[in-house]
């Protein structure tokens, strides 16, 4: 199929495409390697890893938040990648996404979209565009997919950009914040087992099974520290009591805690990004985090939502069920439940104190490529130079 191995020039020196899957990563390396020698760098958007070796070009990989690169990273990818372009007409940039895991009737979208970021950013970085959203729409024009193939929370995204170039907000000078709680609503009621995860980057922050099956919200509590890109995801699994089937992400938010206003945000059924077939009709996620040394606003508490049902709102408020201790991350647990004591059951929350961990780019093993970031991007277009 020769859509599953072309490039899509977006610029003459910026390039799109998809996934290199194992069954055609030999032959897209062979052409890039054709057309490029080894004068092409490859930006991995999957969040996920793979073997490069048959390419001549660099492959930096770039941690996502969810759907889409921290937003910091963004904007310090922009600035290093525009230096080592300018250097020599015959360099590329080239970007894929994903594999998998958006939505299912989309290959394009899946493939593309953390791409589309990317580029959009760029362009209007460059001052090619007024507004990174309008550079998305050159874009996935040049690419051959849907504008609404994009994600919500990569079109947020774009406009965090664009008030990040205008120096209108300051991340890196935010404190970080307390994540006080979650609200679901139209979220469930099928008889469904749901997990609600937050993650911080590539870190899972915060996990726990929601309580009942058969009411369709929960009211999450979680008071923890978090700050920067977070994701909150909801994963499906099958009937509660019919036997272990595999979690498959269901739908997620990302966003940036410095533009949470007056410590509330809410995502309507527009702002979620669906994940796999799943109607959002009436749906909405609440969250409450706030700094630490400020009390929630008025605004905050009366933005929350009252459920119609007095025996919903009841079952919602008991919390969440019990969840087994087990996770998927080697950090320790230190939250469990408001008196702050460790417990085999409940909500985990998993300990983001310890100091980050960084690695020589400069090495050929995946994980030592890795942008985890902004700081890695010098160094790995140190290493280019």
């Amino acid at each position: 199929d020769d859509r599953c191995t072309r490039l899509f020039d977006i610029r003459p020196n910026l390039v799109a495409v998809e996934f290199p899957t194992r069954d055609r990563r030999r032959y897209l390396a062979s052409l890039m390697n054709g057309i490029y020698g080894s004068d092409y760098l490859v930006v991995n958007l999957s969040g996920e890893t793979y073997d490069t070796s048959a390419f001549e070009g660099r492959v930096m990989d770039v941690v996502l938040s969810g759907c889409v690169p921290p937003l910091e990273i963004l904007l310090r990818l922009c600035v290093s990648v525009h230096s080592w372009l300018v250097e020599s007409s015959s360099r590329r940039l080239i970007a894929h996404g994903s594999e998998a895991g958006w939505l299912d009737t989309s290959l394009s979208a899946r493939s593309f979209g953390p791409a589309v970021v990317l580029f959009a950013c760029y362009l209007s970085w460059l001052g090619s565009a007024v507004h990174p959203l309008e550079a998305m729409l050159d874009v996935c024009e040049l690419v051959g997919i849907s504008e609404a193939s994009v994600q919500p929370s990569q079109r947020r995204y774009l406009t965090y950009f664009e008030l990040l170039q205008r120096g209108v907000v300051e991340p890196s000078k935010r404190a970080p914040s307390q994540l006080k709680r979650i609200i679901l609503v139209g979220i469930g009621g099928d008889e469904l087992c749901r997990t609600l995860e937050v993650w911080q980057r590539d870190q899972l922050l915060f996990s726990t099974d929601l309580g009942s099956t058969d009411v369709d919200g929960a009211f999450v509590h979680v008071s923890g520290y978090c700050s920067g890109d977070l994701c909150v995801r909801i994963l499906r699994s099958g009937i509660a009591g019919q036997g272990a089937i595999a979690q498959v992400l269901e739908m997620q938010v990302c966003f940036h805690t410095t533009f949470v206003v007056d410590g509330f945000v809410r995502f309507t059924e527009r702002d979620i990004d669906a994940c796999n077939p799943t109607d959002l009709s009436g749906c909405s996620i609440d969250v409450l985090v706030i700094p630490d040394d400020v009390l929630p606003s008025p605004a905050a508490n009366l933005n929350c939502p009252l459920l119609p049902d007095a025996e919903a709102e009841a079952t919602i408020r008991a919390g969440p069920g019990p969840v087994e201790a087990n996770s998927p991350t080697s950090h320790r647990p230190v939250f469990c439940g408001a008196d702050g004591q460790s417990s085999d059951a409940g909500p985990q929350f998993f300990d983001m104190s310890a100091e980050p961990q960084f690695f020589d780019l400069s090495a050929a093993d995946a994980e030592k490529r890795t942008v985890f970031a902004p700081d890695d991007i010098d160094a790995f277009f140190d290493d280019l130079l």
